[in-house]
């Protein structure tokens, strides 16, 4: 009852029946967008009650059918200290994290200078596509007057595709909110075979984006693990 409990208030869940003891051990289940949208925060959680047996477990996911993903990542090195790089990356992605939260974006994770965030999840939403291409225009012009301690401009790609997810929480430990699938390896390669200081995007993000955003047809082009693709440049909205 006790671990019952305290995973009940670590969480935020509103009752301490969303968790469920057995002989072996005790699972979790949660419902993700309800404790998503409450911001609920599954990243720093980690419970341990001394016998091994007895850990948290959590396999929850779903598909989301239309979501727009987006990567970014810083598009060249630097020779600065590591303490000096990671206090740089902390900004950088501090500025990303505020327009994500402007623009109704999840951010995903970081992985070293790469930044990855979805729209449409955990909550389905009509104008995810364009959240997301806003949030690209707006994080290109922001670190393009990023300042450097070599006082350099610093350079980004961006990558963005649409499509479904399957999205949710897995493992045992200091659990996080993850994405799954072809629509995410996809608008990773779209960030990967871009260019600097460019936002590419695929062709079915064009087909959502190009009543409403100006766009620059690059042509086709080798990707890997994908084979020729046909993509575009998003350069702003209309008018």
């Amino acid at each position: 009852m006790w671990a019952r409990l305290a995973i009940g208030l670590a969480l935020g869940v509103a009752s301490a029946g969303a968790v469920g003891c057995t002989d072996d051990g005790f699972t979790l289940t949660v419902d993700l967008r309800t404790d998503l949208q409450a911001g609920t925060d599954f990243s720093s959680i980690s419970v341990s009650f001394g016998n091994e047996r007895r850990r948290s477990q959590i396999v929850r996911a779903e598909t989301i059918r239309d979501t727009a993903a987006t990567g970014a990542r810083i598009a060249e090195r630097t020779n600065l200290p590591a303490a000096d790089v990671v206090r740089w990356l902390n900004g950088i992605f501090t500025a990303l994290d505020e327009l994500a939260r402007k623009h109704g974006l999840e951010k995903i994770k970081t992985i070293g200078d790469a930044y990855m965030a979805v729209a449409g999840v955990p909550v389905p939403r009509p104008d995810h596509t364009e959240a997301v291409a806003d949030f690209a225009l707006e994080a290109r012009d922001a670190l393009a007057a990023f300042d450097r301690a070599d006082d350099r401009t610093l350079r980004i790609r961006i990558g963005i595709h649409t499509g479904p997810v399957i999205a949710g929480i897995i493992g045992t430990n200091k659990f996080a909110y993850d994405l799954w699938g072809d629509t995410v390896n996809t608008a990773s390669r779209m960030e990967s075979h871009g260019q600097p200081d460019s936002i590419q995007v695929s062709a079915p993000t064009y087909e959502r984006l190009k009543d409403r955003y100006d766009l620059e047809k690059r042509g086709a082009i080798e990707v890997k693990g994908k084979g020729e693709m046909v993509t575009y440049l998003l350069l702003g909205k209309k008018g």
